[in-house]
C-alpha cells in the first residue's frame, strides 16, 4: 500500500480541523441566547425552509459539514500561500507557518462576514435589526472559537501524522 500523498494529507488534516472547530464552535454557541440560529438559518438557505421548522440534529449535521468545508477551505488556502510566501518556521505538516496563520485568519473572517454581513441581515427579519450589534457580537465570539480550533489543531493534527 502506498502512503497518502502530502497534499492529500494536508487536505485531510484540514476537513478534520474543521470538523473540530465546528465542535468547538458549538460550545460558545450553545451557552448563547440565540443558541444555533447560525446553524438554523444556513440550513434553512440550503433546505429552503423557514429556520423555525429546521430541527436542531439537522442543524448540527449542516453545522458540522459547513466546519469540514471550510476546513478543506482552510488547506487548500494554506497550501496555496505556502507556495508564494516566505517559509519562516514550518509546521509539522510542511506548511510554513505565515501561510498557515494567514489561511487561518481569512477562513475565519470569511466564516463570521459571511453570516455577519450577506445572511444574518435578510434571513434574521425584525429580531436581527432590533439586536444586530448584539447578534454579531456573539457570532464574532463563536467564528473566533472556531478560527482558534482551526490553527490549533491542524498542526497538531499534522504532527501526529509524522
Amino acid at each position: 500500500m502506498s502512503p497518502v500523498p502530502a497534499s492529500i494529507a494536508w487536505l485531510l488534516i484540514g476537513i478534520a480541523a474543521g470538523l473540530i472547530g465546528a465542535a468547538v464552535m458549538a460550545y460558545p454557541m450553545s451557552r448563547d441566547a440565540t443558541g444555533f440560529v447560525p446553524a438554523r438559518v444556513a440550513t434553512a438557505l440550503v433546505t429552503r425552509c423557514r429556520p423555525a421548522d429546521v430541527p436542531l440534529p439537522q442543524a448540527l449535521v449542516f453545522h458540522g459539514a459547513a466546519g469540514a468545508v471550510t476546513g478543506a477551505a482552510y488547506a487548500a488556502l494554506a497550501a496555496g500561500f505556502d507556495r508564494v510566501l516566505p517559509a519562516v518556521g514550518t509546521l509539522s505538516g510542511g506548511i510554513g507557518f505565515p501561510a498557515h496563520l494567514l489561511a487561518a485568519a481569512l477562513v475565519t473572517g470569511a466564516v463570521y462576514l459571511v453570516f455577519a454581513v450577506a445572511v444574518f441581515p435578510y434571513v434574521g427579519g425584525r429580531a436581527y435589526k432590533e439586536r444586530d450589534t448584539e447578534v454579531q457580537g456573539r457570532w464574532l465570539r463563536a467564528s473566533l472559537a472556531f478560527g482558534a480550533a482551526l490553527a490549533v489543531t491542524a498542526p497538531a493534527l499534522a504532527s501526529l501524522l509524522r
